[in-house]
Parts: structure tokens; sequence; C-alpha cells
């Protein structure tokens, strides 16, 4: 059987993998670990290669694989690439032998961090929003993609907008702080290299109105590839920061919101699954809530703490200074205060809720 990201068919041989499978299992729900980069393999793989005048029929036969399998690590990297299979520990050793490297080597050249998966609070319009969380993020992003259903063209307006013969559309996304809504603005950016356009936008509600968490993810994987084939959109190799306004918009107008808040402990393991089809890394995965719509959920408090655990970091962000760590979540917390509380009392319980949220 086959899923997201998996071909259905197969020229492995014993010990490699198919494209997009990882040959051992998943981590563990907050276990960080290494992602493998198959752009940067193919890249260290081709180029040990040519140094010790291999073809890839040479290094087959010294590594004990097929060629075709060869090649197809290298396909990352070859004109109209496309994400490879991931070797197993077994062949990257046989093929470290091959090139005479060591094994350690040859896989530290192509792992990456996983992205941080950080939780932005805003009491402030998404163009200064888009401001900290580039000044935030820094350098690493290569691509930033924008996923709000709103602002997204529907598919059958796509191919006009993305015509090579028109400008792409800049669009910044100004968020409602009651229903959600977005409003387009030509004026801002995230930083002074990056601007969001129609090639760098997402929707994972276009095509249901229901919260589902399966056709979310689902409907990622989709539109990251709807991406990847757009001109100028390629995602293949890049380092990707991915924006997340859609479900916490839509959060504020559910009647239970506990399956948005519980999607966000997997939603990780989600985001990089579906950026690994295309070939892409996860830099930064930011999940965006205004103020306000955390205020109108039932228990603001406990969907917050519950918040805190499912993110690696918080940001909070209100003028000219956002904030980061336990400094931004007893922010957030001095945001979400409830009424019967007075801000002196609650100031010792958001110390406790803190100190909490980090062990």
């Amino acid at each position: 059987m086959t899923g997201p990201g998996k071909t259905g068919q197969s020229e492995t041989g014993p010990g490699e993998t198919g494209p997009g499978e990882t040959g051992q299992g998943e981590t563990g729900q907050g276990v960080k670990m290494d992602r493998f980069d198959g752009v940067a393999f193919a890249k260290a793989m081709r180029d040990r290669r040519r140094q010790l005048d291999l073809s890839t029929r040479d290094l087959a036969r010294l590594a004990g694989i097929s060629q075709a399998y060869v090649v197809a690590l290298e396909g990352p990297i070859r004109p109209g690439g496309r994400p490879g299979p991931t070797p197993t520990v077994d062949v990257v050793a046989r093929l470290a032998g091959a090139l005479r490297r060591a094994p350690g080597d040859l896989l530290a050249a192509a792992l990456r961090p996983n992205g941080r998966h950080v939780l932005v609070v805003s009491d402030e319009p998404w163009p200064a929003r888009a401001a900290a969380i580039g000044s935030l993020a820094g350098p690493g992003v290569e691509r930033w993609i924008l996923a709000t259903s709103e602002a997204v063209p529907p598919p059958q307006a796509m191919p006009q907008a993305m015509s090579r013969s028109a400008p792409p559309r800049r669009v910044d996304v100004e968020r409602s702080p009651t229903a959600g809504s977005t409003t387009l603005d030509d004026r801002h950016t995230i930083d002074d290299r990056h601007t969001i356009d129609d090639r760098h936008m997402i929707s994972v509600h276009r095509d249901h109105q229901a919260y589902q968490p399966n056709r979310v993810a689902l409907a990622l994987t989709d539109e990251l590839h709807r991406l990847n084939r757009l001109p100028g959109g390629e995602l293949l190799g890049r380092r990707l920061g991915l924006i997340f306004t859609e479900m916490p918009g839509r959060i504020a107008t559910l009647a239970d919101s506990a399956p948005v808040v519980a999607f966000e402990h997997v939603w990780p393991g989600v985001v990089t699954t579906a950026a690994a089809t295309v070939g892409a890394h996860v830099e930064w995965n930011l999940c965006v809530y205004s103020v306000a719509s955390l205020r109108a959920l039932a228990d603001p408090v406990g969907s917050v703490v519950d918040l805190f655990a499912s993110h690696d970091t918080v940001w909070a962000t209100s003028g000219r200074n956002p904030l980061t760590g336990t400094c931004a979540a007893r922010r957030i917390l001095e945001w979400v205060r409830p009424q019967s509380i007075s801000a002196s009392a609650w100031k010792s319980q958001v110390a406790a809720l803190v100190a909490t949220s980090a062990t």
C-alpha cells in the first residue's frame, strides 16, 4: 500500500528504500532528530564520485547496489530533478566505502536539524507580525510560504495569476481579531529579501469548510506539489519557512477548538513529511494566533498551556521588541488573563504556569 510521498513501485534492491521512505521508523513525540537532506547527499556523493573519476555504474559495482539506485540517489541534482530515495545506514556505509570516505562523514553532509515548530501570538496586525517573524527567524530561509485560505486565488485563476507575462502579486495578510478574515495589501514583506506573492501562498482549507485533520494533512502535501509545479515556485532542495494562519484563524469560529489544539502535537511531523515529498527542508514551522482568537476560546488558559507543550518555543509580538521563550510565554498568559482574577494575583499564577510548561 502506498501513501503520500511513496511511489507504489520500486527498482530498489536489498537494503534500499523507495522515494520518500526513510528506512527506519519515525521518531516518537517529543524526540528531535536530524532530517535526511537528499539534495545535500546527492551533491556530496556525486562530487566525490567525480573526484575519483567513477561512473554511476562503477560506483554501483563497488558498493554492491544497482546502478538504477545510484542514479536515483543523484536524481535531486540532475536536470528536472525530483526527490530521491533515502538510503539505509547499510547502503550509506557501502557507498562510503566505495567512495573512500568514512560513513559518518558522508552522512553528516546530508543531515539537517528538524525545523522549529513555533507558536506565534500577536496583538498587532499582519504587516507588523511579518516584520517580527523576519527579524526572529533570521536569514536561513530560502522560501517563505503563507497558508491562508482567503488570500489564495481559486485553482482556475492560478495559471493566469502565475503567468510569466504578469509580475507576481505582492500580498500581505491582515487578520481580523474576531472572524479570522484577511485583506490583501501591497506594501509589506517578510524582510528585505522575501516578498509573499502568489508563488508563496497555499490553502489547506480551500476544498473543505469543516475542520478535518486528515484532510488538512493531505491538502498541505497537495498544495506544496502545486507550488512546486508553478514557474518560479520550485521547492526542491529549498529551506522553507511556513507560516500557518488558517487553522489558528479558524479556531475562534469552531464550536470545539480541542481538535485544533490537539493536532498541533503532531503537526511538526505532518509538515516535515509534506515538505519531504517535494524534496524541501523545513527551517521554520510557524503557527500564528491572534490574541483575540485565543481569548475567544472556551478555556483560553488551558488551551495556551497545551499549545506551549506542543511547540518547540513561543514568540510574542507586540510593538518593536518581540519576545521569545519564557518571556513570550509570560506575555501570552498575561494577554489571556481571566477577567475574574486581578492582574497582581494572576502574576504569581503565570510564574507557576510558565515553570510547569518548561518542565
